[in-house]
C-alpha cells in the first residue's frame, strides 16, 4: 500500500456508522518471537529472504515501516472509534513470524 492516508479516507467514506475495518500488516523485519533482532549468521537464508523482500517493496515505493506505525496512522485519520491494535505472533516449522 503506497497511500495509507488515502486508503483510510476512502474506508471512512464508504463504511456505514458502526462499520468494521480490519487492517493486517506483516512486519517484514527479521526477528525472533521475543522481538529481538535475528542474527543473520543464525539463519542466513531467512535473513536474506526478508532483506530482499524489504528491498523490493521499498524500490516499488512501499513503506515497509507501516506495521510499526499503523495504529498511529488510524488514530490520525480521525473518524475511527474503538481502535484496537493487536499483535499476533505465529510460529511454524519454518520460523517465527510477528504479525
Amino acid at each position: 500500500m503506497r497511500n495509507y492516508a488515502g486508503l483510510l479516507r476512502e474506508a471512512r467514506r464508504v463504511l456505514r456508522p458502526g462499520g468494521l475495518l480490519i487492517l493486517v500488516e506483516l512486519d517484514t523485519t527479521p526477528m525472533l518471537a521475543n522481538k529481538a533482532a535475528l542474527d543473520p549468521e543464525l539463519a542466513p537464508g531467512w535473513w536474506n529472504l526478508w532483506t530482499e523482500y524489504r528491498r523490493v517493496l521499498t524500490t516499488r515505493g512501499i513503506d515497509v515501516s507501516i506495521p510499526t506505525h499503523l495504529a498511529q496512522y488510524v488514530a490520525q485519520a480521525r473518524g475511527f472509534r474503538h481502535v484496537n491494535p493487536q499483535e499476533v505472533t505465529c510460529s511454524n516449522q519454518i520460523g517465527i513470524f510477528t504479525i
